[in-house]
């Protein structure tokens, strides 16, 4: 086998291989990564077809490496005849463009144009394709083995699926839409079986009949008072002078108006009086006491009173319920209730995984649709999608774009071509920063319905001036609709070799400026308060200076004796 032949051209100043027709796209195979213009891109910000986008990203990773891309090549190559037209802008694959060696793709297309009733079956388009319950004559079966409650068409299958939705996780299928595979409903199956378990051991824990859990419920809301009792009473016995103060402080009203503090003095009553046990014809009216009274019948109906033994028996059981009440609520099944849980049998369960089977048995047919898809979308796109990476001659042809730009930012009387979509900036400035380049990041809105996004345009020529923070510009996108835009961040790298070489000198200009400012602020300050100083040096303090003595009167002899 002869060595591929590379035919490389220059383009912006370095050598990167011509892509003009498929026999160059298996050129690129051989050529090394190293050479490549780009090693790898999101499957984001890029104008053209965002599902040949998801196609050829076989590891689904979000981004198209070089191996994405060599996979795909390697795919349409092995599928597609040499003199096949690439690039002709038609969503559509003619059957004989197909290698013969592609004899299940050749099938595939058949059956499909049969199956929506197309009699020449020479062509086929995407929008044939995309007719996927047409094409499988079953609407929702997709080869995933997960089935949506909408695909199943059995009433009873049906009422079941959404009733096992509402207890299991449920999956998403190819679609994103929820639905039942057979790990969910072998998840069912086990909390059923759990469910219909613990209903069965029910008979032995429900110890006071169908009104058992209220019961507990209210025994256990008890409990801790009423061993307070039991221990105050022993106080009782041995202290009853301590006994006596505990006693005192219980159920103290507040004011005679007060009914809430009333109300809480009662409640806070003790059940009885200490004694030996907790007799029911003692025990006082407040909340608790009418609580334990109303349990008499269904729990003490054989006694008169409560010993600290007869409580503790009645404690443990209550705990019982209570812990079977706890497992039975904790089970995601028991929103349905029993009977329902127990109509979901494995005859339903069976039909249902059934149904799972019959969908993942169209994953075969699925492939070949996508694979038809594929190279559709290939043929469209993969010799400009190769001429975005494997080389870059449309960023430096003035009469086409790169699928990577988003327009023309026009701002301060200039005009910049190559603007690139920014997904997080933060990041975006971290790498730019790198490039020593001047670069705008602008905020762009507008158009109908409005968008919002942001861009980078590096500023290639000219000079910086005019440019800042808060600027308006416009921007006109890929399809010359205006939009608003504004500088919200920048990168101050000089533009030319010219700025390059001032900037030093602007940088010590401006430090010098500054410290000129500082220095005349401080001198200003200075001075005026010299001026200050001065001014009250001079000015007479007439509130300190004491007033001169009023002259002695003349005596009245004319001062001789």
């Amino acid at each position: 086998m002869s060595k591929a032949r590379l035919i490389m051209r220059r383009y912006g100043g370095s050598s990167q291989l011509r892509i003009s027709k498929i026999s160059d796209l298996e050129n690129a195979l051989s050529l090394p990564d190293a050479h490549w213009a780009v090693l790898s891109c999101p499957c984001t910000g890029l104008h053209c077809d965002e599902r040949f986008l998801h196609l050829i990203d076989a590891d689904d990773d979000g981004r198209i490496s070089t191996r994405d891309l060599k996979h795909a090549i390697t795919f349409v190559t092995t599928h597609l005849k040499v003199e096949c037209c690439f690039d002709d802008n038609k969503a559509e694959l003619d059957l004989s463009d197909l290698r013969e060696t592609s004899t299940e793709l050749q099938q595939a297309a058949s059956t499909i144009l049969s199956n929506l009733g197309v009699e020449e079956h020479k062509r086929i388009t995407l929008d044939q394709l995309q007719k996927r319950d047409a094409i499988l004559k079953d609407a929702g079966q997709n080869g995933d083995g997960v089935i949506t409650v909408g695909a199943i068409s059995d009433d009873e299958c049906t009422a079941a699926a959404k009733d096992i939705a509402k207890c299991v996780e449920t999956v998403k299928d190819r679609n994103q839409k929820d639905g039942l595979n057979k790990g969910s409903l072998a998840s069912f199956k086990k909390i059923r079986d759990d469910a219909i378990a613990l209903h069965k051991a029910s008979d032995d824990i429900m110890h006071w009949g169908d009104d058992s859990i209220n019961i507990a419920s209210k025994i256990l809301s008890l409990d801790a008072e009423v061993c307070s009792w039991f221990e105050l009473s022993e106080l009782q016995s041995i202290n009853p002078t301590l006994a006596k103060q505990f006693i005192e402080k219980q159920g103290q009203a507040g004011p005679a108006r007060d009914g809430a503090a009333i109300s809480a003095a009662l409640n806070a009553q003790l059940l009885t009086e200490p004694a030996d046990a907790i007799h029911f014809d003692r025990i006082k009216l407040s909340l608790s006491g009418r609580t334990l009274l109303s349990l008499r019948e269904t729990c003490f109906s054989d006694c008169d009173s409560i010993n600290k033994e007869a409580w503790s028996k009645v404690v443990a059981l209550a705990k019982s319920t209570q812990a079977w009440q706890d497992k039975w609520t904790a089970n995601k099944a028991s929103c349905l209730g029993v009977e329902r849980i127990k109509e979901i049998n494995d005859g339903i369960i069976t039909k249902l995984e059934a149904l799972c089977d019959e969908d993942a048995s169209y994953a075969g047919d699925i492939k070949l649709i996508d694979d038809l898809e594929r190279l559709i979308l290939c043929k469209r796109w993969l010799l400009p999608f190769s001429n975005n990476f494997i080389s870059l001659p449309f960023l430096f042809a003035h009469e086409k774009r790169a699928m990577f730009e988003e327009g023309t930012l026009l701002i301060a009387g200039r005009e910049y071509h190559l603007a690139v979509r920014v997904h997080d900036r933060a990041q975006h400035i971290k790498i730019a920063q790198e490039s020593q380049m001047c670069i705008c990041y602008m905020s762009v809105a507008g158009g109908i319905p409005k968008r919002e996004f942001e861009v980078a345009v590096p500023i290639t020529a000219g000079t910086r001036s005019g440019l800042f923070i808060g600027r308006r510009g416009v921007f006109r996108d890929r399809d010359d609709v205006i939009l608003e835009a504004k500088i919200i961040h920048m990168i101050d790298s000089p533009v030319s070799i010219r700025e390059a070489i001032l900037q030093p000198f602007s940088r010590i200009a401006k430090f010098c400026g500054k410290k000129i400012e500082a220095w005349s602020a401080s001198a200003d300050k200075d001075f005026e308060k010299q001026i200050g100083d001065v001014v009250t040096d001079k000015t007479p303090n007439t509130a300190a200076t004491p007033a001169a003595a009023a002259p002695a009167p003349a005596p009245a002899n004319g001062g001789f004796g």
